[in-house]
């Protein structure tokens, strides 16, 4: 596993997401309303595409690091193993419910357009948002800072030599 990016990745990535940050604030700064200009129009568009972008790299980054953990998993017995299979727990955990995430909002909008009046329109509005710190709420929860050695530390031979004199005293 990657600790950091290469110098592609860098090259490839800041720009679409900078891109991303200053058409979100520019569209964000727009005024709804009869008299909106093409401009906040484009922005909006910008904005969009360049966060199809992102989540477009998000999925292949994802599909990338499980196939190399299961590759990993596939070679001889190491003592990071049991690390390897429990980081590939959390990434497909991680992918379920980012397909859900992208999925989500399409799904809002279909019930809201299906259910809701223009009266209670702020209820999707209120789900579609939620969506996002739903996401983050559960990165966090799935992904906390941890020491990943101690998955594995029962399988360390110390440990194991330390729990197999403990078993022979108490016999």
């Amino acid at each position: 596993m990657r600790t950091h990016l290469t110098e592609k990745e860098i090259t490839f990535g800041a720009p679409i997401i900078t891109l991303y940050v200053v058409s979100g604030f520019v569209a964000a700064s727009c005024a709804d309303g009869p008299t909106q200009s093409d401009t906040c129009d484009s922005m909006y568009g910008v904005a969009s595409i360049s966060r199809s972008l992102i989540l477009l790299g998000m999925i292949l980054t994802g599909n990338y690091t499980i196939n190399a953990l299961r590759v990993f998993l596939n070679m001889p017995w190491a003592p990071s193993v049991p690390t390897q299979y429990y980081l590939l727990k959390q990434y497909t955990s991680f992918r379920n419910v980012f397909i859900l995430y992208i999925l989500l909002p399409t799904i809002y909008v279909i019930i809201g357009l299906a259910t809701l009046s223009w009266r209670t329109r702020y209820i999707e509005l209120l789900l579609l948002e939620s969506v996002d710190l739903l996401l983050l709420l559960f990165m966090v929860a799935l992904f906390p800072p941890m020491d990943y050695s101690a998955i594995s530390r029962a399988f360390e031979s110390s440990t194991a030599a330390a729990i197999a004199a403990h078993a022979a005293a108490d016999e």
